[in-house]
């Protein structure tokens, strides 16, 4: 089936990512996995289709990859996988006259924008880091729609369809450091797929009243969906930027109050002063 093949792929994805830490461990530090974080994830998707009135909520999973660029900005890659559901009810009606039920996978890369360590300067001892991520990429569907109990031919299949699209992303994240290694990791995206299928359903036909023949109305042109993931960040070597005053906010402070004077250090410094003249 395909979700096991898609557990396969993150199973091996993570493998190779923590043998590549493994192998930095025992020879010298390597540029290239510094500040590189991977943090699986799981939540739930919210679909909003042609066909969806109700049950529109179901499961996702699956992991990104970052590399920081710059203090404020890291480059990411992204790979998702899961279900998305959905039922079309008339109004009045109890019973749905037609339903939906998908598998995807999604991949991405993009960007991820920290506005604190830009705004205020990079802390990694942060313990709260918000940030706005932006990525594209393409996306692996296969979705049937049945006819529901209301429908036109009851609990029989009315469509099946499978491809591949381009999809753009945006959201909202939280990262809440725990350590410096570990965070939890809260995420809220939209994302556009380029194409009306997700769903399985891109037209619909009704009787001409004056002529009785079949019509075929075309749908809205894309569907659109949320995810909602909780996750745990692992960094798997710590940032370029590690000597840096501010990368550690306690030493960071340290530093800075050894060339601070109190307003009573001054007087006594200003009173000895004088009485030497």
């Amino acid at each position: 089936m395909p979700s096991k093949y898609s557990v396969s792929i993150l199973l091996v994805f993570f493998c190779l990512v923590f043998s590549f830490d493994g192998n930095a461990q025992r020879r010298k530090r390597s540029t290239l996995l510094d500040a590189v974080s991977v943090a699986p994830r799981a939540g739930v998707t919210l679909f909003f289709g042609d066909l969806v009135d109700e049950s529109r909520t179901s499961y996702t999973y699956g992991a990104n990859l970052e590399k920081e660029w710059k203090r404020y900005l890291a480059w990411r890659a992204q790979l998702m996988t899961g279900r998305m559901t959905g039922d079309q009810i008339y109004p009045g009606e109890t019973e749905p006259y037609a339903y939906f039920q998908n598998f995807y996978v999604d991949f991405g890369v993009g960007a991820k924008f920290k506005p604190l360590d830009l705004i205020f300067g990079y802390y990694k001892q942060r313990t709260f880091k918000p940030y706005i991520l932006a990525q594209a990429g393409l996306i692996y569907y296969t979705a049937k729609e049945w006819y529901g109990p209301f429908g036109y031919e009851p609990n029989t299949l009315r469509h099946q369809k499978s491809g591949i699209a381009p999809q753009a992303t945006a959201g909202l994240g939280l990262d809440y450091w725990i350590s410096n290694r570990y965070s939890v990791n809260l995420e809220w995206n939209g994302t556009l797929p380029f194409t009306d299928l997700l769903d399985g359903h891109e037209n619909w036909v009704s009787n001409d009243p004056n002529t009785g023949e079949m019509i075929t109305h075309d749908t809205e042109s894309w569907d659109f969906y949320y995810t909602f993931t909780v996750g745990m960040r692992y960094v798997i070597n710590d940032t370029r930027w590690i000597n840096e005053p501010k990368y550690n906010r306690k030493a960071y402070l340290k530093t800075r109050g050894q060339y601070k004077i109190s307003s009573k250090n001054r007087r006594i410094i200003k009173r000895r002063q004088k009485n030497r003249k």
